[in-house]
């Protein structure tokens, strides 16, 4: 059964579900990928995939969701990459009378 999440930032759009927004379990979705650029493939960039965040943002509308936020963290091996995404996660995920006002 899907849960209901009511905190402000998840607020259903007007005309969209009124008794809160639903969360169903999702499955991961590339947005940016890696690729080797130049004849010795040395090279590298960061490319976007239009087509997923096509997907999202349709994904988006139908639920009635305000806002969106995509973070990427990119860099070397050991350099604190899953522990700031594991910060994000505590924080996001905690209780909101357990998080500290400004």
């Amino acid at each position: 059964k899907p849960s209901v999440d009511n905190t402000p930032e998840n607020k259903p759009a007007p005309g969209a579900e009124t008794k809160g927004t639903k969360r169903y379990p999702g499955r991961p979705l590339q947005v940016v990928r890696v690729e080797e650029t130049g004849e010795d493939k040395k090279g590298r960039k960061i490319v976007v995939d239009e087509e997923a965040l096509k997907e999202i943002m349709g994904n988006i509308h139908k639920t009635g969701m305000k806002k969106l936020y995509i973070v990427s963290v990119v860099g070397a091996m050991r350099t604190g990459k899953s522990f700031l995404l594991d910060l994000f996660l505590r924080y996001l995920t905690e209780p909101v009378e357990n998080v500290a006002k400004d």
